[in-house]
């Protein structure tokens, strides 16, 4: 948490693009997500992911409700729309959804 605040200093707004595999203690990750953040669920394009849909549910049961997106690119997207110049975007919870952020965002240059 002290990272992410170091980080936000310089912004208003936090928004997190996350997804995980479902091989993973889901709660106990969510429980490292800082409150301020505004939460983007996705899955990554890998059959490990764990869906979208059931992420924003174990995450609203843990008390961090976000928006469910379904795939990376468009909770990236998603978050591009919420943001503004004062709005920092983490994408994260696996490499898998780091590298479809990095493949979204390659095809758009």
């Amino acid at each position: 948490m002290a990272q992410w605040e170091s980080v936000m200093a310089g912004y208003e707004t936090g928004i997190m693009v996350i997804g995980m595999v479902d091989d993973k203690d889901v709660e106990h990750m969510l429980s490292f997500l800082p409150p301020s953040a505004n939460l983007i669920f996705c899955a990554p394009s890998i059959p490990r992911a764990m869906p979208a849909k059931a992420l924003a549910e174990t995450a609203a049961r843990c008390g961090r409700p976000g928006t469910c997106s379904g795939t990376v690119a468009a909770a990236y997207e998603l978050a591009l729309q919420q943001a503004d110049a004062k709005s920092c975007i983490y994408v994260g919870g696996s490499s898998f959804v780091v590298a479809d952020c990095l493949e979204h965002l390659a095809k758009k240059a």
